[in-house]
Formats: C-alpha cells, sequence, structure tokens
C-alpha cells in the first residue's frame, strides 16, 4: 500500500541521515540499517519474485510432493503456489495412506489461482487418476485460450519456454511410485498422461523407470544409449522437450562398486540427458552418496519450473535446476531425519540470497546459473566458495590500495571478501568499503 512505501521509505531515509550526520557522508545500507532499507525495497517492489504454480501431492513428512515444491521454488527466487491433487499420510518410512479430493475441489483451487494470480510456470507432480490428469489439461487449456482472448494477451504472461498453444511454461513430473515403493498413481495414469498433458508440456521429467511406463515397454533403460533413444520416443508424443533422468544409473553403479568392495572407488556421476527434438543435451553432476533423496524428482521439476518463469530457456532452466540440486544435496549428508527408507534433504543448504539492498535489480535467484561469470582461469564463481581476508600490510608490501587489492581478488575467483583493516579512520575505512562493494555490484550485473 502506499501508507507501507511512505512509512518504510521514511524510515530508510531517517537512518541515511543519521549516517550522515555522524560523518559517514552518503553511505549503503548495511547491516545496521537493514530492517529500514529492507522494508523500503520491498515496499518500492524492487524485486517481484515469479509466480509458480505447483499441482500435486501433499506430502505431511514435508520430504516431497506439494511441500518440496513450495521450498523449492522459495529458494530458487519464485513465489510458490499450490493446488492439491491428492493428500497422502507419509514419513520417512512410508506412505501410510492415500486421500484424493473432488474433482470438483480441484477445479476451485485452479480457478482461484488463475483468476487472480496468473502464474508464469506450472509444474504438475502427483496425478493419483485418469481424471484428475484430464482435469488439469482441460482446465490449463481453458486459461491458455481465456488469456489469448484477453485484450493485450501478446504481452501478457509469455516468458520463455512458453507453448505455440498459448500456455505458461508446463513441467510434467510423471510421479507414479514413491521412494519406498508405494503407488502413487492407477494404472491407467500412463495412458492419461500421454494423451492428455505430455502434449501441452514445455518438459516432461521421467526417471528410468517412469520413462519405461510412459513407453509401455518391458526392456529397461540401462545405458545412457537407452535413455537417448528413450527421449527420442517420449518427445514424438508432442511435448517440446524431454528429460530423463540418470540418478537411478548412478545408484546401480554405486551398488556395483560396494558388492565389489571397492578401497578406491571411483567417482560416480550422475547424467541427465534433455532432447528438445534437434539436439540432446548432457548435464553430468557428482553423484552424491547419500540417503537423503527422498523428493530428487518432485525438487528438480520445481526448479525446472522455476527457472523457466524468470525466463530461462528449457536448456538453461535444466543446467539451473540441475546445479541447485547437486548442491542441495552435497549440503544435506548430515541430515538425519526419520528411520526410514525415504531420508528427506535440506532445501536450503549451501545458499545465501543476493542482497536486493546492495543489488536491488538483480534477480532473486539462489541457483548457479550457467551465465554466471567465469574466471580467468575458468572457474565458475558458484562453484568453489572462495573466502579472502584482507591485510593492510600485505597491501602497502605490495604496492596496492585496498580496492586494487579486492579487485584482484575477485578476479582470481574470490566469492567473499572480508575487510580486515585495523589502523585505518573511520571515516576513510567506509569509504574505502562503498568503493569494494561497487566491484561486487559489477560482478553481479556482468
Amino acid at each position: 500500500s502506499s501508507s507501507l512505501r511512505s512509512t518504510s521509505a521514511a524510515a530508510a531515509s531517517r537512518w541515511q541521515q543519521q549516517q550522515q550526520q555522524r560523518g559517514y557522508g552518503s553511505v549503503v545500507p548495511m547491516r545496521s540499517g537493514l530492517a529500514a532499507a529492507s522494508l523500503a525495497a520491498a515496499a518500492a517492489g524492487v524485486t517481484c519474485p515469479p509466480p509458480v504454480l505447483t499441482i500435486a501431492g501433499s506430502d505431511s513428512g514435508g520430504g516431497a510432493g506439494i511441500q518440496a515444491d513450495l521450498k523449492t521454488i522459495m529458494a530458487n527466487g519464485g513465489f510458490g503456489m499450490s493446488a492439491l491433487s491428492a493428500l497422502t499420510a507419509q514419513n520417512s518410512t512410508g506412505v501410510q495412506a492415500v486421500h484424493i479430493p473432488p474433482q470438483s475441489f480441484l477445479e476451485q483451487q485452479l480457478d482461484s489461482v488463475f483468476g487472480d494470480l496468473q502464474p508464469l510456470a506450472v509444474k504438475t507432480g502427483m496425478l493419483p487418476d485418469a481424471a484428475t490428469v484430464q482435469t488439469v489439461a482441460r482446465k490449463l487449456q481453458q486459461y491458455a485460450a481465456a488469456a489469448a482472448a484477453r485484450p493485450g494477451s501478446s504481452s501478457g504472461l509469455v516468458p520463455s519456454g512458453s507453448s505455440s498453444r498459448g500456455l505458461v511454461p508446463l513441467v510434467v513430473d510423471p510421479v507414479m511410485i514413491s521412494t519406498s515403493g508405494h503407488a502413487l498413481a492407477e494404472g491407467s495414469v500412463g495412458d492419461a498422461l500421454r494423451q492428455c498433458l505430455i502434449p501441452l508440456a514445455t518438459v516432461i521429467t521421467p526417471n528410468l523407470a517412469e520413462a519405461q511406463v510412459l513407453l509401455g515397454s518391458d526392456q529397461p533403460i540401462e545405458t545412457l544409449g537407452d535413455m537417448k533413444a528413450a527421449a527420442a520416443a517420449l518427445h514424438k508424443l508432442g511435448c517440446q522437450a524431454v528429460l530423463i533422468k540418470g540418478g537411478h544409473l548412478a545408484q546401480q553403479q554405486q551398488l556395483l562398486q560396494q558388492q565389489q568392495q571397492s578401497s578406491a572407488a571411483a567417482a560416480i556421476e550422475a547424467t541427465d540427458i534433455l532432447y528438445d527434438g534437434q539436439r540432446f543435451y548432457y548435464y553430468a553432476a557428482p553423484y552424491i552418496r547419500t540417503d537423503n533423496t527422498h523428493g530428487t524428482g518432485c525438487t528438480l521439476a520445481a526448479a525446472i519450473a522455476t527457472a523457466l518463469a524468470h525466463g530461462q530457456s528449457p536448456v538453461e532452466a535444466v543446467q539451473s535446476a540441475k546445479d541447485y540440486l547437486t548442491t542441495v544435496l552435497a549440503g544435506s549428508k548430515g541430515l538425519g531425519l526419520g528411520a526410514g527408507p525415504q531420508h528427506p534433504f535440506h532445501h536450503g543448504a549451501g545458499f545465501s540470497r543476493v542482497d536486493p539492498i546492495l543489488n536491488p535489480k538483480a534477480p532473486v535467484l539462489l541457483n548457479p546459473s550457467p551465465k554466471a561469470p567465469k574466471t580467468p582461469d575458468g572457474l565458475n564463481p558458484v562453484d568453489l566458495r572462495m573466502y579472502v581476508v584482507t591485510d593492510s600490510g600485505c597491501n602497502k608490501r605490495a604496492g596496492k590500495t585496498l580496492l586494487q587489492a579486492v579487485q584482484g581478488a575477485v578476479a582470481g575467483g574470490a566469492t567473499v571478501v572480508q575487510l580486515r583493516e585495523k589502523d585505518i579512520d573511520g571515516g576513510d575505512f567506509v569509504r574505502e568499503a562503498t568503493a569494494v562493494i561497487q566491484v561486487r555490484a559489477l560482478l553481479n550485473q556482468s
């Protein structure tokens, strides 16, 4: 509201005036003024997270489903919204019960969201029966037709990845079986997905078992060659791109190593393959040896949807989502929630938000971006966390100013810089620090 804007803006202005009265001149708000400055930034609308809708089942244990999706969307800088297609009673030991709400209630949820909040991307997860799949497909087409009929619709919700049918980007995760082996969808769901929903999708994200079901094949998918063939075959169903997830192949390699009792286990990569009808894209990342993998499929699909809502292409969105998932899995290796086989992980592990005060125009993205600036050595700053501490003595001996030292550290790949200047005047320090902050601002904008 206008009153909130004026109140918070006034608070920020008063803080700036106080700093100037203390002799600091024009300064960038840091921690001492963060509350007032953050209110001003929020009220001014400098960050606008794109709305992302997830249509999926609820996981009472919080590891997968709607809960995982919403955490992922928020972690990747989106505004999460949800429509419940099913409710499950589950924890780390498995799924104890499933309740399917009436189709009319699912339609009401979707009408509420699309009638007001207008998502920039949609992700589907657990759709427990054919009727639910058909309802979702019919409603999405209805909203697309309504949007196309509105005046000025050509300048509306058309982020990268939108289909030629006018739909917003749609990521379909064909969830069928839980981590513990519990069936989450009836047998007719595969047919409904093939006929109704997959032809509307921007990206579908089956794992190996789900791809086999969608293809109606008894032939297991056991190699990268098999994954390529499956992706090409599924693409013929009408979606824009197919992502075949290869995590289960990596798990099989790990089990083989354990059976062989190898003392020096070779590094294993988890490789996913994307096919967009023209090219195959390989996404390889270190396989994280952890039992905390409950909800990885939901998380990857939700991260892809959020990246599409931010305007990335499907190829870029998959890379962003893959980087995010790998990082949070690695950061969750020590997590030990639950006693069963489907341990959850922490969706915020290893990430910190971009400061909207220092760089208000930067999107609030936590996932590493394939467009992140490279160092002269070709390193991506999001891949390594290099913490540098400045030292006035070292700078003096090297004949460098504080600013020159920080510029050199950043060029060399530093991601965190601590200004440790003990013998400098307070006013001089603030001026030096303000100049240093601009180095970070330029880095974020490049």
